[in-house]
């Protein structure tokens, strides 16, 4: 019970952290879409999908993996950490010029485009700190994560608040969002160590155990965002800026139930690598309970988005935005099936079946790159939301099916889904 206990404390301050930070940066982004022209909104979005493709090279898969290494071995914990931050900041480097090259090559002439795309690379560096997150969700301290990822977020909202209403410059609001990265990372690294817990320090070995099992994450993480990204990318070159402002607004509303699955998935992960090396039923159950409560959490958010998704456009981002309903009412079924993926990069992890997350990753790409290049000129942005909507399906659900050494995390999502063995008994769960 004490096990237990401390689980759903953990998890209750994942999901209250992650809930109010999703809240009020929802507000903020719907503020900063009214404010600004439909133009710079959009340019703001192709920038991030643009930093985001190269972002993903830079986690090195880390932050799936690094948790299990924990559970295997939390006395190394602090090599694993500091090994891992150091790389990947050593990484971001090059890619940080590679971008500016890309956005000079991209847009010549374009300057506020070339500042913009400066100011978000600077998040892939910034972003190197956040692992430290992984460990203290591990050792049970959710609750120090959420109040200084509160605190930042509440510093730096002032700064684009600031920055939209007073300074009116873009600039400096994007500047906001990339130094709330850098805060959160700083003072988490501050709290491990006032707290002495297992001392930093770079070891070859622990990051060379690292790449081992994080390598297929790496392409994973790139392709991931291909088929995240591509659709925007796509929509700037097709149809233009302002298309990617209105799917920008799809996306949003679409993903702001994202709050309770993306708090449901890192509440539970520890729990699952623990539970593997512990008890096999519990670590089943956990998965089966986890598929069951981001599913239909998520249908009941898709049917409401649809039913009202006119008057919540209009209340929310007002007349210049309703193209934006075009999409949402396909775009927001995609997430049922989308935070699946997620899960199952779980599950691969925890049964060693890393390799299928690249192969998954690999067909998702492909099949997003091509739905896209055949919907989008058919469509629109309707053809970019279908195209994501039939992708998230059978990538992270129909593919499971179909590939053998998988069907068995086909079945747990079936029986999860189907509230099969949910709320079972289990020595230790």
């Amino acid at each position: 019970m004490a096990g237990l206990s401390k689980f759903t404390k953990n998890l209750s301050w994942v999901f209250f952290g992650n809930a109010i930070h999703a809240v009020f940066q929802f507000l903020l982004i719907v503020l900063a879409a009214r404010i600004l022209t439909v133009h710079d909104y959009g340019l703001i979005n192709y920038a991030t999908s643009l930093v985001s493709l190269f972002s993903a090279v830079c986690t090195l898969g880390f932050s799936g993996v690094i948790t299990k290494k924990f559970a295997e071995n939390e006395q190394k914990g602090g090599a694993y950490l500091w090994s891992t931050i150091l790389t990947r900041i050593v990484i971001s480097f090059p890619v940080l010029i590679i971008l500016q090259v890309i956005g000079y090559y991209h847009s010549p002439a374009d300057t506020e485009f070339h500042k913009i795309m400066a100011c978000q690379s600077l998040s892939i560096l910034f972003a190197s700190g956040d692992l430290f997150i992984y460990w203290f969700r591990y050792k049970y301290k959710a609750s120090i994560v959420a109040i200084v990822s509160l605190a930042s977020f509440g510093i730096m909202a002032v700064w684009r608040i600031i920055a939209l209403f007073l300074l009116k410059n873009t600039m400096v609001y994007v500047f906001g969002t990339v130094f709330e990265t850098a805060l959160l990372s700083i003072i988490l690294c501050v709290i491990y160590l006032k707290m002495k817990q297992p001392r930093l320090y770079f070891s070859l070995d622990a990051l060379k155990r690292m790449m081992a099992i994080s390598y297929p994450f790496i392409f994973s993480a790139i392709l991931s965002t291909v088929y995240g990204q591509t659709d925007k990318i796509m929509l700037e070159s097709m149809v233009g800026t302002e298309a990617v402002a209105y799917y920008s607004v799809s996306l949003t509303l679409a993903g702001a139930i994202s709050i309770i699955p993306t708090a449901l998935i890192e509440g539970f992960r520890p729990e699952i690598f623990t539970q593997k090396e512990k008890n096999i039923e519990v670590y089943r159950k956990r998965l089966r309970q986890l598929y069951c409560s981001v599913f239909w959490i998520c249908v009941a958010y898709c049917t409401l988005i649809t039913l009202i998704a006119r008057p919540l456009v209009m209340l929310l981002y007002g007349e210049k935005y309703m193209p934006a309903i075009l999409s949402l009412s396909l775009i927001v079924w995609y997430t049922s099936f989308s935070y699946f993926g997620a899960i199952n990069n779980i599950y691969m992890i925890a049964e060693s079946k890393t390799k299928w997350v690249l192969i998954t990753t690999l067909i998702g790409a492909a099949l997003n790159v091509l739905l896209n290049a055949l919907l989008i000129p058919l469509l629109d942005i309707r053809g970019a939301a279908l195209a994501s909507l039939v992708t998230q399906i059978f990538v992270n659900f129909i593919l499971l099916a179909i590939i053998k050494p998988l069907r068995e995390n086909f079945r747990i999502i079936l029986s999860g889904i189907c509230f099969n063995n949910i709320l079972k008994n289990n020595r230790g769960g």
